[in-house]
């Protein structure tokens, strides 16, 4: 995963790209790096692109509500999903968390 964050005073956002795999055998340490940026002051949008995401299991669509839930409750920021392939997307809809994970087709202004 590799990580870009915009240094604005007044704002920041957080930009997180996530490797090959989202499954429970990564979703500890790609929680662990994630969490290091939601520590950064004045977040105002997290962005994760799930672009190379190949293989993803529950554990992995998990992960992104739990990442979802810290950002938009805790920080009250904007969480976005990127780059979301037609597998995760229908896997979303069919747990039902189509709605509660959505995303934008295209997002604009990434620093």
């Amino acid at each position: 995963m590799t990580t870009k964050a915009s240094d604005d005073k007044k704002a920041a956002e957080s930009l997180c790209r996530l490797s090959e795999q989202l499954t429970i055998g990564n979703c500890q340490s790609l929680y662990q790096t994630i969490n290091k940026q939601l520590e950064r002051d004045n977040l105002t949008r997290v962005i994760l692109d799930l672009e190379k995401v190949q293989q993803f299991d529950t554990a992995g669509l998990q992960l992104l509500l739990v990442v979802k839930r810290h950002v938009t409750v805790r920080l009250k920021a904007e969480f976005v999903l990127m780059n979301v392939s037609q597998d995760i997307d229908q896997a979303l809809a069919l747990l039902g968390l189509g709605s509660v994970i959505d995303h934008p087709e295209d997002v604009c202004d990434v620093a």
